[in-house]
């Protein structure tokens, strides 16, 4: 949503004595618990302390959810159902 029609819709809630309620979905996806264990391949960039082993042989377990993931539309869900 552009700057212009955001503030026309606020102008009119106050005009018109509306209630408005607003959420930040891409926010809300990442705060979420997950149900499933979920690995991720280490990124590009990551400093990786032991320079023996290549990153290949590692991943990361995520501890909450992540925007791109596709248990995360389901999980935000259910939690808004809860």
């Amino acid at each position: 949503m552009n700057a212009t029609i955001f503030r026309y819709l606020i102008s009119l809630v106050v005009q018109e004595g509306l209630n408005l309620h607003l959420m930040d979905v891409v926010t809300a996806y990442l705060y979420d618990s997950l149900e499933n264990d979920i690995y991720m391949k280490l990124l590009e960039g990551f400093n990786f302390p032991n320079k023996a082993n290549s990153k290949e042989d590692y991943s990361i377990k995520l501890n909450k959810s992540l925007y791109e993931l596709k248990q995360s539309g389901h999980m935000w869900y259910k939690h808004l159902s809860e």
